[in-house]
């Protein structure tokens, strides 16, 4: 056996259930014989551990239906020894059991106030007559002759004829009403009696119905579990007798005939041509499905502008220490880029000098934000007065990247809850003015469509030299369309190598359907390494040169 162990190997095929067993003997017709051998063995075993597997679950399956079907007619003889000693009367006729004690406690309730207004008419009447109220008595009565009585006594004083003879009929009242009471008191009482009876019985079926209902759904559930497994012990049993082993001999070893020499030299130059070939198939087959933007000339295919600022990536992936780089580092990449995007602003319009600039993109995480407050930096670094207003209420992402102590934001100010001055943040390392986004129950756009967001972008020309409008993104909401009627410049911030072509187009298409003109497009967050790789030589630390003009 050990020896055979040094001869044979098996190889699996990775992504599939293939097995390749080989031998290595000095002989050419033994290592076929072995293998076939090998593998016919292993065929027979697995047929035969099949097989036992399924006699194994064949003798469960039975064992579990038998317990199964104990406890179905266990769940049966319950149901049908509730129903033989219950005498329930149905969903039906518990419902009118219902309605009809409903019925009988109206009208219960309707006797009860007939008798009391009885009584209390009684005691009125009573009580007039201890007063000699005679036209009380008689308009309480509403009886013709009492009345009449009533104003004789009334009118001439009492007469003691007139006066039997209206005590004589008062009475007869005072009896007939109190008849009238207690007759009426006592069929309140047998109708309340009738009512307690008629309750117990609908409780006692309501009870019982409930109980049925549960033990039906017992024994429903019992059934489906038992004729499940009475199905499954079926299925097996079928299978007992037409189970094929899942493991079959695809082909059978064959002598080669000849020994097999090697040249490792000559495969491995084959291996490594094929794996070339192979890598640069790969590659043409990424760029052809590839729809992202790597290089300006992309963008440029892709959008039809010709304004296009490249902003590199920044030291880390953290936003905040990105923009610390631009204010603690002024004469890196990343800086000198954003001062290029700031040129690419004030060059869209020779004419006029833009006041207002937004900053949008297609979608979120395309680093709209961090280069708005990158822009907005360098610019009050060049000793501008400078207004960073987020006016993404829903993100407020530049919350993140300055210190706001508790005060009020964009909302606030608008609403006129407070002054412009109390909620501005001013930066003290930069002279940046903020104006943060706070959340609020108003509508972005609503609120940006509204004459005093009108005002408060007016006031600010007057008083900066530049104003940065940080928006949601062009496909996310339409808030960008609506804040860029009030820019002067709009700059659209398209992420390297994860923006797609046609987000970059939609987004667009979208904003020139609101007439707004796209003044600057940035490729932001580049990794310029990367970029040189691509083709876009010159940008990167290859090409001419040019990171010698950086400061690290």
């Amino acid at each position: 056996m050990r020896a055979l162990r040094d001869v044979v190997s098996t190889r699996h095929v990775e992504g599939s259930y293939v097995f390749l067993i080989s031998a290595q003997t000095l002989s050419p017709e033994l290592a076929p014989a072995i293998v076939n051998a090998v593998a016919q063995e292993y065929v027979a075993s697995q047929r035969e551990r099949s097989f036992n597997e399924i006699e194994e679950s064949i003798v469960w399956l039975g064992e579990r239906v038998t317990e199964l079907k104990a406890e179905l007619e266990t769940a049966e003889a319950k149901v049908a020894d509730f129903a033989a000693d219950a005498s329930l009367l149905g969903e039906e006729a518990l419902v009118a059991g219902r309605l009809q004690l409903k019925a009988m406690r109206d009208q219960q309730a309707e006797l009860e106030e007939s008798s009391k207004r009885l009584r209390q008419q009684i005691s009125s009447l009573e009580e007039f007559r201890r007063n000699d109220d005679f036209e009380g008595i008689a308009r309480i009565a509403a009886d013709p002759q009492l009345q009449r009585l009533a104003k004789d006594l009334s009118r001439d004083g009492p007469d003691e004829s007139t006066l039997n003879e209206f005590d004589a009929l008062f009475v007869q009242l005072i009896v007939s009403l109190g008849s009238q009471a207690e007759r009426t008191e006592g069929r309140a009482r047998d109708l309340a009696a009738a009512v307690s009876e008629l309750d117990a019985q609908v409780g006692a079926q309501s009870s019982d119905l409930i109980t049925m209902q549960q033990l039906k759904r017992e024994a429903d559930a019992a059934r489906v579990i038992y004729e499940s497994f009475l199905s499954r012990l079926k299925e097996m049993s079928v299978r007992q007798g037409t189970e094929r082993s899942d493991v079959s001999v695809l082909t059978l070893a064959h002598g080669l005939g000849t020994p097999i020499f090697t040249n490792k030299t000559r495969d491995s130059l084959k291996g490594g041509l094929k794996g070339i070939g192979l890598a640069i198939i790969v590659v043409l087959a990424f760029n052809a499905v590839r729809t992202s933007i790597r290089t300006p000339e992309e963008l440029e295919a892709a959008s039809g502008h010709s304004v296009i600022s490249v902003i590199p990536n920044g030291p880390t992936r953290h936003a905040k220490a990105v923009l610390e780089e631009v204010v603690e580092k002024p004469g890196s990449r990343l800086a000198e880029a954003v001062r290029s995007l700031r040129t690419a602003i004030q060059l869209s319009n020779v004419d006029v000098a833009p006041k207002v600039v937004l900053v949008t993109s297609s979608v979120p995480e395309e680093g709209k934000s961090v280069l708005a407050a990158a822009l907005a930096q360098t610019t009050a670094l060049a000793g501008k007065r400078v207004l960073l207003v987020d006016a993404d209420l829903r993100r407020r992402v530049l919350s993140k990247f300055f210190d706001s102590s508790g005060k009020d934001g964009l909302v606030s100010i608008l609403s006129g809850a407070t002054s412009f001055e109390d909620a501005r943040i001013i930066d003290e390392r930069t002279g940046l003015h903020v104006v943060l986004a706070e959340g609020g129950k108003v509508t972005p756009v609503d609120l940006f469509e509204s004459d005093q967001f009108q005002r408060l972008i007016s006031e600010a020309r007057e008083q900066y030299d530049l104003v940065v409008l940080d928006s949601p993104p062009v496909l996310a909401v339409p808030d960008a369309r609506v804040l860029a009627q009030h820019a002067d410049a709009t700059v659209y911030a398209v992420r390297w190598n994860r923006t797609s072509k046609r987000m970059v187009k939609t987004g667009l298409g979208s904003l020139s359907q609101a007439s707004v003109h796209v003044s600057v497009l940035a490729l932001t967050r580049v990794d310029p390494k990367r970029m040189d790789i691509y083709g876009y030589y010159g940008y990167g630390t290859r090409g001419y040169g040019l990171g010698k003009y950086y400061s690290a």
